[in-house]
């Protein structure tokens, strides 16, 4: 019966250890460094990345050419000043907040299909995920408060958003021409929709728990 007992444990930490493996997980100990922290990283397509990461390290995320999968969720950004960040419009040396997802962080990427945002995160910056075409699930941070205009714009195969109840601001254009997003879910913490944020969206269902006077403004914001 030990020995039998034994073997399974053996079994179960075999699989155990398959399955961490599986999922590639990089830390990063110092800010910027992400692209030398692992000689197999730009082979992988499924990446859980730890530790400290800042504007930088976004910019060699986007430019993994075989990611598709990307957990953030053990990740904690932290504020850059400087101009190797994905935000090609602002200089001179730009200032990348902490706990936000960079301006253009994954800008036109083709490859990922799915993100977990690190729980910390607090805002999602302007054209983030913008036109990341086969982008379909992103697991939203339970601390999120602002999404950025145009930061899912063009992300035709996102089929919902589940919003965390912290969500205040959607901007401008945010999830406008997610052709397959088909619902959505608004909370009463929300302040202000930006206009067009769902305009030529695929929405079937809003379910709204949100007041008057953002209901009223349906229209500019592209629901109806």
């Amino acid at each position: 019966m030990k020995k039998i007992t034994f073997i399974l444990l053996l079994v179960f930490l075999a699989t155990s250890i398959s399955s961490v493996q599986a999922q590639n997980f990089v830390y990063v100990s110092t800010p910027g460094t992400l692209s030398s922290s692992d000689p197999n990283l730009f082979s992988y397509t499924d990446i859980m990345v730890g530790g400290t990461i800042d504007a930088r390290d976004f910019v060699t995320m986007c430019f993994l050419p075989n990611l598709t999968s990307l957990d953030l969720s053990n990740a904690t950004i932290v504020s850059y000043t400087g101009m190797e960040g994905p935000d090609f419009t602002a200089f001179p040396d730009p200032t990348y907040p902490a706990n936000t997802i960079p301006a253009f962080a994954f800008s036109n990427n083709i490859n990922i299909t799915s993100v977990i945002l690190p729980y910390n995160v607090t805002a999602i910056d302007k054209c983030a995920f913008m036109s990341c075409e086969n982008l379909v699930t992103v697991d939203f941070s339970g601390n999120l408060i602002t999404i950025g205009s145009q930061a899912f714009e063009g992300c035709s195969k996102l089929s919902a958003a589940l919003f965390p109840g912290t969500l205040k601001t959607i901007g401008g254009s945010a999830f406008a021409s997610c052709t397959d997003l088909k619902s959505v879910f608004l909370d009463s913490h929300i302040d202000s929709i930006g206009g067009a944020a769902f305009t030529y969206s695929g929405l079937t269902s809003i379910f709204y728990n949100i007041p008057v006077r953002l209901i009223v403004s349906q229209q500019r914001a592209g629901f109806g």
